[in-house]
């Protein structure tokens, strides 16, 4: 690369921008200083004035403000540039205050920096479409009531969905948000939304605070989030299923339940096991455990963004004896194994929660699709009855999936509990 090469690419993106190419006199005074740069000297104020801008060599500076009026506005309009379109310029022309020299700047990443708008812009998408659909399935097949009704069949005593149709508690279905960081970056001085596969709540934000005092600044960012498409489309499989008795379910973010809500209203919940939430307590008392990744992460040298996977199932058999691991396996872009919990429990308050966590889209969409068709039902609850000859009102069942590029394609039982009508579980408000 030729000296300066990398400078002069910066200029040119400069100057190709639309708010310099109105600005004549502020794109001279730019090229100007950048030649004096180039050159190694130092622009003096007269120098600038009778190159740039035409004067003669009677130009007093204590009566003509002409240099320092246009570095102002040239100094903001760079500015201006680098917050909007040059924001991904990696080097960045600066004009320190007080100064006429430019400098060329490397802009050093925070090594969590992330292009935040499409994530907002999907994320309000999503959110959108769910409301949407709720709203569009409501006006076209809401009133016609289970008999008529093309989207669902199920009847209003289903062993699965009885305990949700016949309350009188309203139903709320709740969507896993992923849990998003604010962080100011003291060299840069730039604020960041991110990230971070291994942060999902606020006990592991405090650890990696501990092990990481240099980015003491991270805090959660409550003013933004992020739903996968996984959610929304599995929330399309199970509305249906209560607008065919003419009941419209509520929703919400995991991140956005407050506790009168989980009081006051039966749950399901859509997610995944990084965004899980509040509902994570439920493990508590479950024969299930699930991990997301090895204590110590390895992160992949052919690509940072992405750590060695390690993540589990863990079987806590009656026995108290026995604990079986069923590790995932392969690239959810190829093909793998997932696996899913689908667990309906009493709440803390006489009404119903029911779960469907997974690692990646294949276990949730199987799950989903396996617990909204009448006829698959009437298998799994052969398969329960088989298990166990406990009742079949609350339970808790772990799925094996194999797939293909996040696309379930055979599901399995592994383990099938049906759960203590009586268990308590106030502890989820702890």
């Amino acid at each position: 690369m030729e000296p300066f090469d990398s400078e002069r690419k910066a200029l040119e993106k400069v100057l190709n921008n639309s708010e310099f190419a109105d600005s004549p006199v502020l794109r001279n005074l730019l090229i100007y200083l950048v030649k004096c740069y180039h050159n190694n000297s130092t622009p003096k104020e007269t120098a600038i004035a009778i190159d740039v801008f035409g004067k003669d060599s009677s130009f007093n500076p204590a009566e003509d403000t002409i240099v320092r009026v246009n570095t102002h506005n040239l100094r903001h309009k760079l500015e201006h540039y680098y917050k909007g379109k040059g924001r991904r310029d990696k080097l960045q022309i600066v004009i320190p205050k007080g100064h006429y020299a430019v400098k060329f700047e490397r802009v050093r990443r925070s090594p969590f920096y992330v292009d935040r708008t499409r994530k907002t812009v999907l994320t309000a998408l999503l959110f959108i479409f769910a409301v949407a659909m709720t709203f569009i399935l409501t006006r076209t097949f809401g009133s016609q009531g289970p008999k008529n009704n093309p989207f669902s069949p199920m009847s209003a005593n289903h062993f699965i969905w009885g305990d949700f149709i016949n309350e009188d508690k309203p139903t709320l279905i709740v969507l896993g948000d992923f849990y998003f960081l604010r962080y100011f970056d003291e060299e840069t001085q730039r604020g960041f939304r991110i990230r971070d596969i291994l942060i999902n709540n606020e006990t592991e934000l405090e650890k990696f605070k501990q092990r990481y005092p240099e980015y003491k600044s991270l805090q959660r960012d409550t003013e933004n989030s992020f739903v996968h498409k996984d959610q929304v489309f599995a929330y399309s499989r199970i509305l249906p299923i209560f607008l065919a008795h003419g009941i419209t379910p509520g929703i919400r973010l995991v991140s956005q339940l407050p506790s009168h809500e989980l009081l006051n209203n039966n749950i399901v919940f859509l997610g995944n096991f990084k965004n899980i939430g509040i509902f994570k307590s439920f493990f508590k008392h479950s024969h299930f455990a699930y991990q997301l990744t090895a204590s110590t992460p390895r992160a992949n040298p052919r690509d940072p963004f992405k750590l060695y996977s390690d993540q589990k199932i863990f079987y806590d058999a009656d026995d108290d004896t026995t604990v079986i691991t069923y590790d995932r396996i392969g690239s959810v872009y190829h093909s793998h194994t997932d696996y899913s919990i689908v667990s309906k429990f009493p709440g803390p308050n006489n009404n119903t929660i029911m779960l469907f966590v997974s690692f990646y889209s294949a276990g949730i969409s199987q799950a989903v699709d396996l617990f909204s068709s009448t006829e698959k039902l009437a298998m799994i609850k052969e398969r329960m009855q088989a298990l166990s000859q406990d009742s079949t009102r609350f339970f808790e069942i772990l799925f094996e999936t194999t797939g293909y590029n996040r696309t379930g394609l055979t599901t399995t039982i592994k383990h099938f509990h049906p759960i203590d009508p009586e268990l308590n579980f106030w502890s989820l408000l702890d």
